[in-house]
């Protein structure tokens, strides 16, 4: 993305911060951070590269005792119901 030169350059950052922001929360969600080491690495990543934008001390996220892959509850199931005709 380049910056439009008619754009001010605060309001740019603060966009890519908002953007940010909102895929952290989200890479954060429960299911997401801890379902494998690899997506508990990406949201500490993300946790990083927000603090540096936000000038704040990280708080990374501590990895689980069990990843959710690990897991039977990370597994959708879907119920099939048979209709007749």
């Amino acid at each position: 993305m380049e910056l439009d030169c008619g754009e001010k350059p605060q309001k740019f950052y603060d966009g890519i911060i908002d953007v940010l922001r909102e895929m952290t929360a989200i890479q954060c969600n429960d299911g997401n951070w801890n379902h494998d080491p690899y997506m508990h690495g990406m949201a500490n990543g993300m946790i990083f590269a927000l603090s540096l934008f936000q000038a704040k001390r990280p708080e990374y996220l501590e990895a689980p005792d069990i990843w959710c892959k690990d897991t039977d509850e990370h597994v959708l199931t879907f119920k099939v119901e048979e209709t007749t005709t």
